[in-house]
């Protein structure tokens, strides 16, 4: 918008004697429009003279007149008003300033100078009158911490003031909110609050201790809004509506990046904090409580192993897998881990309702982890003394006991018989990941573990034909991993599952084609010549699907939550049990076990 400086000073002018009116109480539908108007064209012409590169000097000369008429005051006066609207227009404008103005310049310093745009985040606001405003002064938010920098940060910090550092400590109450817009502009603010403090020469700043304080608080938001996210995809589930599946597991996938991104992020105060508030609140009660049937809770158990794999494979940090890899693979275990996964988990803090309802006008609908805990807030937020990677760590001398974790996930291993149950394929899945996890974090497989767990997935794979090819398939893939972690030493593996695999899967299955081969042969067909042709197409089908298998279970590979996952092109029959057959044998690990095993066949 093109205009000279005189122009702009008569609207600076303008508008000083419209706040006066506002603040006496002279308003009416006419002076707001006005105000609007002429907040609006100061902006634009700001922006246009500080576009005009050829004229590198015209911006300064625009921005004397917002200066000395202390527009800046008066944007302020604007925004501690009462009409939204006029509010909504001016965080607009600082929007488009902050976009359009170079940082040597003078209203850049007129715009940071005297922790004025802490003012401006620190507004009040009633978002509920006006469904932009939250959106905008998110976006303001968003612009603060993107132009911060470890140089200028203290810009940003008032040691002084109540609010102290509002664009993290405030910005981070809106985590929660229902509109996935304001959740993005959260995870990115926070994430360039994170990042500007990754420095080790800024752990020991009050800044640095005033984020982490805050963070406690704010990863227990997370946490609750990630598990409401849960009950939303069991509910989903449970109705049997697949749009609302979807929609819900992709949200709290989008949650699960943001919470890896933190990881990512390698601050160890942070990622130790959000490590113990994520297992605590969330993954071990819920999740796991509900996966492997040691409570009463929701999602149900097919659910939470969905979202359990889901989990795993989102979170590429070792943070939460290596503690979950070990609580579920070691024979001994502290009563303690135990017990955080058999009992209920803490309920939601009371402060993230009263946010809602009293922010965007949400409802306080407390769910069923809300019913039995009184602790208060402040023991909900409170920085656990022992964090639960300190008890996988180190015993203190106190006795470890029978991990009943471990036992009842290979009891549900060795119940799946039912065809028609879509979760089953998600729960050897997720013990393929725990065994990467495992292997990851250099602990060895204990023996008998190893031999636990073995024997159950033999028994899956021979059970093959009441199973979907989507769990048979998971099962193949989860041999291989266990193998891999058995075998350490370099032949271990076929000390431990040699004998399993030949006794459990490989003979069963070899008699099972040989029986059917010497049927065809007496009821005069051509047995050869079909087992042959059979042989062909299943060794070229396994090449395809097996021989090369990526580093984890793809989502695609495993049924949607409530969904079947059978289809017309999966094996079944003689081409089941030969794909079986093969993949078994050419694992390398148990080559001259397997070799030795085929000698002795027919």
């Amino acid at each position: 918008m093109e205009c000279s400086v005189k122009e702009l000073d008569d609207l600076c002018g303008r508008l000083d004697q419209l706040c006066k009116d506002l603040s006496l109480g002279r308003s009416n539908d006419r002076t707001v429009d006005q105000a609007i108007q002429i907040i609006q064209k100061v902006g634009e012409s700001l922006a246009w003279a500080y576009g005009q590169h050829h004229r590198p000097d015209l911006g300064e000369q625009f921005a004397q007149p917002f200066v000395d008429r202390r527009v800046r005051d008066r944007f302020k006066d604007c925004l501690y008003g009462s009409n939204p609207h006029i509010q909504a227009q001016v965080l607009q404008t600082i929007h488009i300033l902050l976009a359009v103005t170079p940082e040597e310049s003078t209203l850049f310093c007129s715009l940071t100078a005297g922790w004025y745009l802490n003012q401006v985040v620190s507004s009040e606001f009633d978002f509920k009158r006006h469904e932009d405003l939250l959106p905008l002064w998110m976006t303001v938010v968003k612009d603060v911490a993107t132009m911060m920098t470890s140089d200028n940060m203290m810009l940003f910090f008032d040691p002084s003031s109540d609010k102290p550092f509002p664009i993290f400590s405030e910005a981070i109450q809106y985590y929660h909110h229902p509109i996935s817009q304001v959740r993005t502009h959260v995870q990115a603010t926070s994430l360039e609050v994170f990042l500007k403090l990754k420095n080790e020469d800024d752990w020991s700043s009050t800044l640095f201790q005033l984020v982490v304080a805050d963070s406690a608080v704010f990863f227990t938001h997370v946490c609750c809004l990630l598990r409401d996210f849960w009950r939303m995809v069991d509910e989903a589930v449970r109705t049997g509506n697949k749009r609302d599946v979807r929609n819900a597991c992709a949200i709290q996938n989008d949650i699960l990046m943001y919470l890896n991104d933190v990881f990512m992020c390698e601050i160890p105060q942070l990622s130790s904090l959000l490590q113990d508030k994520l297992l605590r609140f969330a993954v071990l009660p819920v999740l796991l409580g509900s996966a492997l049937k040691l409570q009463q809770s929701v999602p149900a158990p097919d659910t939470a192993w969905h979202l359990l794999r889901d989990l795993m494979g989102t979170l590429r940090s070792p943070h939460v897998l290596t503690v979950l890899a070990t609580s579920m693979l070691r024979p001994h275990l502290l009563e303690e881990v135990q017990q955080l996964v058999s009992s209920p988990p803490p309920r939601t803090p009371t402060s993230y309702f009263t946010i809602a309802t009293g922010s965007w006008g949400g409802a306080a609908q407390p769910g069923p982890f809300d019913l039995h805990d009184l602790s208060s807030d402040e023991a909900l937020y409170a920085v656990s003394s022992r964090p639960i990677v300190s008890f996988l760590e180190t015993s203190d001398g106190r006795p470890m006991v029978r991990n009943k974790l471990l036992h009842a996930f290979e009891e549900q291993l060795r119940d799946l018989t039912n065809s028609s149950s879509w979760g089953h394929a998600s729960t050897i899945a997720s013990l393929e990941l725990l065994l990467k996890a495992l292997r990851a974090s250099g602990e060895g497989l204990d023996g008998s573990v190893a031999e636990l767990l073995g024997s159950a997935l033999c028994d899956c794979l021979a059970k093959n034909k009441q199973l979907t090819w989507a769990v048979c398939l998971s099962a193949l893939r989860t041999i291989k991993e266990l193998i891999a972690a058995a075998d350490v030493p370099n032949g271990r593996a076929q000390v431990l599952l040699g004998a399993l695999l030949m006794k459990k899967v490989l003979t069963p299955l070899a008699d099972e084609l040989l029986r059917e081969a010497a049927l065809q042969s007496q009821q005069g067909r051509n047995a050869q010549e079909m087992w042959l042709g059979d042989f062909q197409e299943q060794w070229l089908a396994f090449a395809a699907d097996l021989s090369e298998l990526p580093d984890s279970p793809s989502r695609h590979e495993l049924p949607e939550p409530g969904q079947d996952s059978e289809n017309q092109n999966d094996p079944v029959g003689r081409a089941r049990s030969l794909r079986i057959l093969l993949a078994v044998y050419r694992q390398d690990e148990q080559s001259e076990v397997l070799r030795s095993w085929s000698s002795t066949r027919p």
